[in-house]
């Protein structure tokens, strides 16, 4: 039997596979606009999913390490106030300060609710078959 240590199951990660990750620096480079910040659409998993996923192997909690979070933040609550959903992706404008420095154009997309918050717990998740998937394939 093989062991292996987990920090807390129930933390949660976004994932997005590297050419993904490619692909959405290449739109956002040839997009952008100058001064935001663009926040891809995206999965999440739970630790404690994750772990179970690899079959055969016994984890131990050891709970969160320094500097460790329960939950990935892309967009906080007092950021979305300056945010667009635009489709492909949420996009968060320089403020006022910074667009008053060149002829910035604003996206013309939905914007957030003043309460929006984009992370990882409330994102949704991959599946157990997704994540052997993953594993398998890596």
């Amino acid at each position: 039997n093989r062991e292996g240590e987990i920090s807390c199951p129930d933390a949660t990660r976004f994932h997005l596979p590297m050419a993904d990750w490619v692909g959405f620096c290449w739109r956002v480079l040839t997009d952008m606009r100058g001064g935001e910040v663009f926040v891809p659409r995206l999965r999440a998993w739970r630790l404690g999913d994750l772990a179970a996923a690899f079959d055969g192997l016994r984890f131990s909690e050891i709970g969160l390490r320094d500097g460790d979070k329960m939950h990935e933040w892309l967009i906080a609550p007092d950021e979305a106030r300056r945010g667009q959903d635009i489709g492909w992706a949420y996009v968060v404008e320089p403020g006022e300060h910074l667009r008053g420095v060149y002829d910035y154009q604003p996206w013309q997309g939905t914007p957030l609710p003043p309460s929006f918050a984009y992370n990882s717990e409330g994102a949704d998740r991959l599946s157990m078959d997704e994540l052997r998937a993953l594993l398998d394939s890596g």
